[in-house]
């Protein structure tokens, strides 16, 4: 079952990767914030955040990847970008119960023994607020410390 997972998590980061999503948003993303750095770490972090709520947390990081290292041929510190993405997948993985491999495996535990059920709609108004601010502080700390 493992080999299978994996298998389909690499083909669908594959398939971001090469259908030609990623170059058009770095096109749209030099074009607008080149200039903005710590703006661009901003974007990084809430847009990583929101699809891993969406996507499992680990493929919106491998569609990532190549992202930043084309950003390394535009001049732009890529330092920060690395921490934006750690933070944005991470907390944005909280938002729904999809958005992680963790939390399906929490709400399977809970359900087998605790036989209890906790919604769709019931974990994203409870992840929505944890996620959304956890990606707030980090991006505050991140302007904060310089990262």
């Amino acid at each position: 079952m493992s080999i299978l997972f994996f298998l389909f998590f690499f083909a669908q980061a594959g398939a971001i990767k090469y259908s030609g999503i990623l170059d058009f948003f770095v096109k749209k993303l030099i074009e607008g914030i080149k200039a903005k750095p710590t703006f661009l770490s901003g974007v990084i972090l809430f847009s990583s955040g929101i699809l891993s709520s969406i996507l499992d947390n680990t493929v919106v990081v491998a569609a990532y990847i190549p992202v930043i290292q084309s950003l390394t041929a535009f001049g732009i510190t890529v330092k920060p970008l690395w921490w934006a993405i750690l933070f944005g997948a991470c907390y944005g993985g909280n938002i729904t119960i999809i958005g992680s491999t963790a939390n399906i495996v929490a709400m399977d535990i809970l359900e087998k023994k605790k036989k209890m059920k906790i919604s769709f709609v019931r974990w994203l108004k409870i992840g929505f607020i944890i996620g959304i601010f956890s990606m707030f502080m980090a991006y505050a700390l991140m302007l904060l410390f310089k990262i």
